[in-house]
């Protein structure tokens, strides 16, 4: 009597090894090659300073690490002691990780093995929550397993958040926090639709979102705005209209509420006293203190920018997040109130970002002021890919979309994944010179071989191709598999000839301009290998 049962229990086995397997493929690439350890961004290293001080100095000023491992540019200070000047929530996601590397030595170790610590064990298990709270959300929105698969491999390899889900910074891990939020938030109007019997359940879901909620505006302020956009779609979404739900979703959201306040009294001596009220640098302050947060009104300049431009603009770096436009249309057929939600969401990221003065946001590639909300763009990019599933002309152009996002952030991150915002336009002004001149970044090949030559991206070349194969010949099944990797190699043909195209643009700075930063990329290469003999 259990015979019929077998093949569906090994389909189902099959099928979690799969996403397994998938996780497993995209945390490798994510966690292959990363930004040269002895250059470390000021981002990352102030919010160490702030773990490190709170373990072995019981403190929250960061006088004592500055010491130890150098003076940062992001700083805040305040009756005479120093500290992080960004918010300190990812700070305190990574206590308990230092804390049980600590066990084992880490207290006596350099700083390049902390920053190293801190990417791989705090970034890269967020993102792999990410990814399970994406597919959480998609599964109940019906989207099918091919869809959810390439939108996960767009999201991950072809945006800008497949660098900043491998560095230590906040803009990733408030992505997979609001992810989390929404996928509890699923599960609690599941649970609520089962009737009173169920209802305990949803309370709790409900809490879970709100915890997640609070603990994106712990990691980022920024975040409030899209936490404010979420507590609204609680109180207006059909399937959540009970008052234990938004009780259990407002006491989830207080704990990391209450949190930050004592660490604003703690350190800067109140409670609503911010670290952008204390910035020690008069540059960082003066933008700090304009308008809210250094944030106006949207200009035009700004949003040009943040939307077209080819080094931080959205559309050149990940173009696949035009496919959320008839992903909102469709998913407002269904469920108006979470298309709206989600629509908000990357809308009011972008108005934020396009209102601040430093929209370019330094030093990086891409735009990653605009990492939050990245993870928003591809839900309603998933449920878009599944209305291009009739016309194989129609898939082939989603698939370019996305393959054009994978390929032009491989060839940034594996270059210098944080360019300094004067190369406008990367590919002929940088990045393509710096792989002429056979230079890197740094990855887990080169730092074994002791050289980080462009032949030791080869396992970062066979894995994101493998994942693109993958997610292709899922999301084709119906075409069957030779036509799926024969509209791969086509649209990889393509895409690759428009890369060789823009590089032969007549780059925006000069040949003494490029020839200086390989050499000072040079130097940090060289450095690196010296400092690990």
């Amino acid at each position: 009597m259990n015979h019929p049962q077998a093949p569906q229990t090994t389909h189902a086995m099959v099928e979690v090894k799969r996403r397994w397997g998938l996780m497993a493929l995209v945390l490798f690439c994510l966690g292959f090659s990363w930004l040269f350890l002895d250059v470390s961004a000021p981002n990352e290293r102030t919010r160490i300073y702030l773990t490190w001080a709170m373990l072995h100095e019981g403190t929250l000023a960061i006088d004592v690490p500055m010491e130890r491992f150098g003076r940062v540019f992001d700083l805040a200070a305040f009756e005479g002691h120093y500290y992080t000047d960004k918010a300190p929530g990812l700070s305190f996601l990574a206590l308990p990780v230092y804390a049980i590397a600590m066990l084992f030595g880490a207290g006596e170790w350099e700083f390049e093995s902390l920053l190293m610590l801190f990417r791989l064990g705090v970034m890269l298990p967020l993102a792999a929550l990410g990814m399970v709270a994406l597919r959480g959300i998609l599964k109940r929105l019906q989207v099918s397993e091919g869809s959810i698969e390439l939108a996960t491999v767009a999201w991950m390899l072809g945006s800008a958040a497949f660098h900043y889900s491998g560095a230590f910074f906040g803009h990733h891990a408030v992505a997979v926090a609001l992810l989390v939020a929404l996928w509890q938030l699923e599960r609690a109007r599941e649970r609520v639709a089962g009737g009173v019997s169920e209802l305990r359940g949803g309370v709790l879901a409900a809490f879970g979102a709100g915890l997640a909620a609070g603990v994106a505006g712990l990691i980022e302020f920024q975040a409030g705005v899209a936490c404010v956009l979420l507590a609204a779609y609680v109180v207006l979404e059909p399937g959540l209209r009970r008052w234990p739900v938004w009780v259990g979703f407002g006491l989830g959201a207080l704990g990391p509420l209450l949190l930050l306040l004592a660490y604003n009294n703690a350190a800067f001596g109140g409670p609503l006293e911010l670290s952008y009220h204390h910035l020690v640098n008069d540059h960082l302050s003066d933008l700090h203190t304009q308008g809210v947060g250094g944030v106006t009104l949207p200009k035009w300049e700004y949003f040009r920018g943040i939307v077209l431009s080819m080094h931080r603009g959205l559309l050149p770096s990940s173009p696949w997040v035009l496919l959320a436009i008839p992903g909102a249309y469709l998913l407002y057929q269904r469920r108006p109130a979470l298309s709206l939600l989600l629509s908000a969401v990357v809308l009011a990221y972008l108005a934020v970002v396009s209102s601040a003065n430093m929209w370019f946001a330094g030093w990086g590639f891409g735009p990653r002021l605009l990492v939050p909300s990245l993870g928003a763009w591809a839900v309603l990019a998933a449920v878009g890919l599944e209305g291009f599933r009739r016309h194989f002309g129609a898939e082939l152009l989603a698939l370019g979309l996305i393959v054009w996002g994978v390929v032009y952030t491989q060839l940034g991150a594996a270059t210098m994944p944080e360019l300094p915002p004067y190369f406008t336009n990367p590919l002929p002004d940088i990045v393509l010179p710096l792989l002429g001149a056979g230079y890197v970044s740094e990855n887990a090949l080169s730092l074994g071989l002791g050289s980080a030559s462009p032949w030791t991206l080869l396992p970062l070349v066979v894995g994101v191709l493998a994942l693109l194969a993958w997610a292709t010949t899922r999301w084709l099944v119906p075409r069957g598999l030779t036509q799926a990797l024969g509209g791969l190699g086509l649209v990889l043909m393509l895409v690759l000839g428009g890369v060789w195209g823009l590089g032969q643009v007549e780059p925006g700075v000069s040949v003494a301009k490029q020839e200086s930063f390989i050499r000072l990329v040079e130097g940090w290469r060289d450095a690196g290998m010296d400092s690990r003999r």
